[in-house]
């Protein structure tokens, strides 16, 4: 599939070149395999977004799954991303450092992880954002 992909992407570029050679008019062959490459790279685009998009929930299971096994503080957590396929910008790295986050960091991780807050205390968050992250008590 990559092969493909990347055999369009040349036949792209080189009918795009010939269909905007200065020296001369581009043939019609060659503005309508420019058309026809671009319709088809973006749905390959598109093809791609969606399967990245049906991804991120397995994604988010296999990082889960990962952390749950982490105990020490200094070990690197997996990148959860959230529904939008995303990980937050202020993830944090280790166990450690989500026993570091303050209350409005943890706030923010649960709101874009589209989790609404139980209550306001800095340990209920930490708390709410333990499964979450797939991380055992932090």
């Amino acid at each position: 599939r990559a092969t493909v992909f990347t055999d369009a992407a040349a036949s792209f570029q080189a009918a795009q070149s010939a269909a905007q050679a200065e020296d001369a008019a581009a043939p019609a062959w060659a503005k309508k395999m420019e058309e026809d490459l671009k319709k088809t790279m973006e749905r390959v685009e598109g093809e791609v977004k969606k399967l990245r998009s049906e991804l991120v929930p397995y994604r988010a299971a296999a990082a889960r799954s990962h952390n749950k096994a982490i105990i020490n503080d200094d070990e690197a957590l997996l990148e959860v991303p959230a529904a939008n396929g995303e990980v937050p910008p202020d993830f944090p790295k280790t166990r450690g450092a989500v026993k570091a986050l303050n209350g409005q960091q943890l706030k923010n991780l649960l709101e874009a992880y589209g989790v609404k807050e139980i209550m306001r205390e800095t340990q209920a968050r930490r708390m709410q954002l333990g499964p979450v992250l797939g991380i055992k008590q932090a």
